[in-house]
């Protein structure tokens, strides 16, 4: 009898960490820390641009295709670069980076109406041209463990980052601008850093049971 076979693709879920940090999470924290510290909206934007673009490069040159998350995470940016010059209002500084998150959120949500939710996508596409980590990622496809576990990762995702860019909208509204200004970093870092280590900890725990369902009994 020949050896269980390995569950399909879950290392390709350490690359869909790499691209969510660096194209959606460091790109809010470099705007939040450069915000309070005084740093012009402005330059903060095209600061935080470095991060998607840093990720477009790489994934162009190590697999030869550009993820979804850096193009739409470049959009975000340069929306709000160019809604800068069309304000001068205080609080938008603060409201325009949860304008960013709010996108990223309905993206995700919205792609649960589709026939492969978001997350999936991002799977697929982070195998690049590899025509074996295409096909290990598609058989994934296959399982309904893991069509479940695809659909809820982007659920989370999204309802996380639409709750995350609303908390900052109310206290923008509500707190003088020097408290909100203080408090928008903190509530980023706290929501966005426990939505991605929630993802991390589920997607080892349905490791850990697709092995458990192929291990010899």
């Amino acid at each position: 009898m020949p050896p269980a076979a390995k569950p399909p693709g879950p290392t390709r879920f350490s690359g869909l960490y790499r691209t969510l940090g660096v194209s959606l999470v460091l790109p809010l924290i470099a705007i939040q820390v450069l915000l309070r510290h005084g740093v012009s909206p402005l330059i903060a934007l095209a600061v935080a641009t470095v991060f998607p673009l840093g990720e477009m490069v790489y994934e162009a040159v190590k697999t030869k295709r550009v993820g979804i998350i850096a193009i739409v995470s470049l959009i975000g940016i340069v929306t709000g670069f160019g809604l800068s010059f069309a304000t001068g209002n205080a609080i938008f500084a603060l409201l325009k980076d949860s304008l960013f998150t709010c996108v990223f959120g309905l993206l995700f949500l919205g792609s649960l109406a589709t026939p492969r939710p978001l997350i999936y996508r991002l799977n697929l596409d982070l195998a690049g041209a590899d025509p074996a980590a295409r096909a290990a990622s598609e058989a994934l496809w296959e399982r309904p463990a893991a069509r479940r576990a695809f659909r809820l990762i982007t659920l989370v995702w999204g309802a996380g980052l639409l709750i995350e860019a609303g908390a900052r909208v109310v206290i923008a509204m509500i707190l003088p601008i020097a408290m909100a200004t203080a408090a928008s970093p903190v509530i980023s870092v706290v929501a966005i850093g426990s939505i991605l280590a929630w993802t991390v900890l589920y997607t080892r725990a349905r490791r850990a049971a697709a092995a458990r369902t192929v291990a010899p009994g």
